[in-house]
């Protein structure tokens, strides 16, 4: 694994048949068939290695293959095989757009169609480290979300990111939008009573 021209997403595991004997391994990736660009070579002493180790390019296809080494006996090599380093799918919001200015306080959250079977989490942060979530929130169905009144609060940035969730699997996060919320002045209040120049009397005094 993974089988011939298989596409695969970042993360997987190279796998084959254990060699009777073989005191370890050689697995060499390579950008082209001929492998005169390798791009990782190591050993390894069990059957199978994690991707996450080597540093490839999505969307681009690379060339594997396994030695088999042991004492006296000339290295033993596999047959070539290729794959397709796809891109992870991620959430995509529509709105806000990142750097966005005077956003309100209950926005509607809005993000492209996915593929079915997938809920939504929804992270807010006052810091792109996502060190200071203010509002965290999964199973959200749909395109869009309102975010609930008192989540965040005006004259201030915020930053915020989107990941989808399968029964048996979990996107990687969103790109993360950096917003500013309204800076506008709050409503002047208006005096309602007593009115202007009202004489009142009592010991109590309604004011509104």
């Amino acid at each position: 694994h993974p089988a011939n021209g298989q596409a695969v997403f970042s993360g997987f595991q190279f796998a084959w048949e254990e060699v009777q004997k073989a005191e370890y391994y050689i697995i060499e990736v390579a950008a082209d068939s001929q492998f005169e660009h390798v791009v990782y070579r190591r050993n390894v002493t069990d059957n199978q290695f994690s991707s996450s180790d080597i540093t490839l390019q999505e969307n681009e296809t690379y060339y594997w293959r396994i030695y088999s080494r042991m004492a006296g006996v000339n290295d033993e090599v596999s047959e070539t095989r290729s794959f397709n380093l796809q891109e992870i799918p991620r959430p995509e919001i529509i709105y806000p757009a990142n750097e966005s200015a005077d956003v309100e306080l209950t926005p509607l959250i809005e993000w492209e169609p996915f593929d079915e079977g997938f809920t939504f989490r929804l992270q807010i942060s006052t810091n792109s480290l996502f060190t200071g979530v203010v509002f965290d929130e999964d199973s959200i169905t749909g395109t869009a979300y309102e975010l609930p009144p008192g989540s965040i609060y005006s004259y201030s940035t915020y930053y915020l990111r989107m990941q989808a969730v399968s029964s048996d699997s979990t996107t990687v996060w969103s790109d993360i939008i950096r917003f500013s919320t309204v800076t506008s002045p709050p409503a002047v209040p208006v005096i309602v009573a007593p009115t202007e120049g009202e004489t009142v009397t009592g010991p109590e005094v309604s004011i509104s």
